[in-house]
């Protein structure tokens, strides 16, 4: 038995087929069967060769999607008995009782492409349902008469051809009158319409023309070129016109169609539609205010790397803000002012730059100040928020204190998010509890 359960799993991970189950959706399966009275939980798989009186079993089985299959059967036969004490066991009958039913069940596939390949040759699966029976003749009397059966197996399917399946199966059938286990095997048949109209070798579902004769590399399709031009019907896009790009005219010879090209008196590139690029900057001449000068910035030259086109920038050879038409901004201090851990009081070195500040704002009343309040990482980040804020605020209101108009004094918290060194250290940590205050005009 252990010798067959390895062999089975070899054959499992090994054998494929091209065969496409999914398109075989009905199968008609014929069983031999041998019952035998008891569970499979009591009794042990010894007497599993002993066929006596053997059953049969036919049904129809149904495609529902990779992993579920669907199952109708009649089944009819006896029910053996080779350990009872009613039974005899050197009798050649040991027939227990006489089993007709009709059964539904579920399967279950492995190979459905999530745990095995779908087109494995090999077809494990597992299945489960329930059934009505009539059993008679019985050997115990309480045991006749009609019941319900709740049938539970493990299968194996073997592909032999297209059409054909070796089926082997063990069934424990649990039931309100007579429990049995089952050893089962026989064939399975599809039943699947291969009608080919044209016999040209394509099936009809596979065939684009089921009705026409047509060679197997287009589709059972025949070759079709109504206007000559050597692209078949069904590939040109112009079928009634001939030309040499996708079967359609080309006037200006550029490789694009003239039914997409937008200039198709004049050759252009395929990137551009069928317009030309003089000067090769990738944007075509009718959208180019610098059509015959390549350029980066809408297709003129920006020297500087500005955004702003020479044309247009004051300052063409030196970057600058489209605010002052090109040319640089010019840079005013930028103060930043430092805290002990935890606190949001001013100190005295804090104080003589603030009134360096307050003295220059007095001076260039034009700028104001964005204050930004930061922290290290030390503490929770709701905390770190508000202590940010604190920070901000405290040099807002010396500055205020020092005469500056409260309108003048933007102030910002980031909290412990915008890190002007490593957290990792104590001097990192210290220059993370800072207020930056930039100027602006």
């Amino acid at each position: 038995m252990k010798r067959t359960l390895l062999l089975l799993t070899f054959l499992l991970t090994s054998l494929v087929t091209k065969a496409q189950f999914e398109n075989d959706k009905t199968w008609l399966i014929i069983t031999a069967d041998n019952n035998q009275y008891g569970s499979f939980f009591n009794e042990s798989f010894k007497n599993a060769s002993k066929i006596k009186k053997p059953s049969f079993s036919i049904g129809i089985e149904n495609y529902f999607s990779k992993s579920f299959n669907f199952t109708g059967r009649v089944v009819v036969g006896k029910i053996t008995d080779y350990q009872s004490d009613f039974m005899d066991l050197n009798s050649s009958n040991n027939v227990r009782v006489n089993l007709a039913a009709l059964e539904a069940t579920a399967i279950f596939k492995f190979n459905n492409d999530f745990i095995l390949p779908a087109n494995s040759r090999l077809s494990p699966y597992i299945e489960a349902g329930f059934g009505i029976a009539n059993f008679n003749e019985a050997v115990i009397e309480s045991e006749s008469g009609p019941g319900v059966v709740f049938p539970v197996a493990v299968g194996l399917k073997y592909r032999l051809t297209k059409n054909m399946q070796l089926a082997v199966k063990v069934t424990n059938v649990e039931s309100n009158k007579v429990t049995h286990r089952k050893f089962s095997a026989g064939f399975s048949f599809s039943l699947k319409n291969n009608r080919d109209t044209d016999k040209d070798g394509i099936i009809d579902k596979n065939d684009a023309c089921p009705f026409v004769y047509g060679p197997s590399e287009n589709q059972g399709c025949p070759y079709e070129d109504a206007d000559k031009d050597g692209v078949e019907d069904r590939f040109d896009e112009c079928p009634l016109v001939a030309g040499i790009v996708n079967g359609c005219p080309d006037m200006d010879g550029d490789k694009v169609a003239d039914k997409d090209d937008i200039c198709p008196n004049i050759a252009g590139l395929v990137e551009m539609q069928g317009c030309p690029d003089t000067d090769g900057d990738g944007i075509k001449d009718s959208n180019d205010p610098c059509p015959n000068i390549a350029g980066s910035v809408n297709g003129c030259p920006d020297t500087d790397k500005d955004g702003i086109i020479d044309k247009l920038d004051k300052c063409p050879n030196n970057a600058g803000l489209l605010a002052e038409n090109g040319c640089p901004e010019i840079k005013l201090p930028v103060y930043q002012v430092y805290f002990d851990f935890n606190q949001a009081e001013i100190n005295l070195t804090t104080q003589a730059k603030l009134d360096e500040l307050a003295a220059l704002m007095a001076r260039l009343e034009i700028f104001k100040v964005a204050i930004h309040g930061h922290t290290d990482n030390i503490g929770q980040d709701d905390k770190n928020y508000a202590l940010s804020q604190k920070r901000a605020e405290a040099v807002r209101d010396y500055l205020l204190s020092k005469g500056v108009d409260v309108s003048r004094a933007i102030v910002i918290g980031y909290g412990e998010e915008k890190a002007l060194a490593s957290n990792a250290t104590q001097k990192g940590r210290a220059l993370n509890r800072r207020v930056e205050i930039k100027i602006k005009k």
